[in-house]
């Protein structure tokens, strides 16, 4: 697990986005493969959370569709913890060269300047900014 300033979570980001060369090797099938994580994460949040669409609580970013990151936003009561283990065991097999980006917020759509922080779920590995990382006790 890396923890990284809010800054440096964002270069991380940048820097660490999922392997464009798998993505392209997956080619006319990346869509595909991109809506079959999409199906697999809101199978897993929607009984607990409720359905994205019409929820106050959490979102799937579907805007960001293709490129190999599938961000959700969250509010900081809703976000729990313990998805982190069950969204990086979605990156298997052809979902590997994939990140699931959790961004927290005080509320629902709120600014960046409510951002309570974020983690980038990787097949192995996880990176938070340091802002999340206090909030769930995991760094002083």
């Amino acid at each position: 697990m890396r923890i990284l300033s809010e800054r440096d979570f964002r270069r991380m980001l940048d820097r660490d986005n999922p392997n464009q060369a798998v993505i392209e090797a997956q080619g006319d099938d990346h869509e595909d493969i991109d809506m079959r994580l999409v199906e697999k994460i809101d199978a897993y949040l929607a009984p607990i959370l409720g359905d994205w669409e019409s929820s106050e609580v959490w979102w799937h970013n579907l805007a960001v569709h293709g490129h190999g990151i599938r961000s959700l936003l969250f509010s900081e009561s809703a976000f729990d913890p313990g998805f982190i283990d069950t969204l990086q065991g979605f990156l298997t097999g052809e979902h590997e060269p994939f990140c699931i980006l959790c961004q927290v917020f005080e509320s629902l759509g709120d600014d960046d300047e409510n951002r309570v922080g974020s983690i980038a779920i990787f097949h192995d590995h996880i990176t938070l900014s340091r802002p999340l990382a206090r909030k769930l006790s995991l760094t002083a």
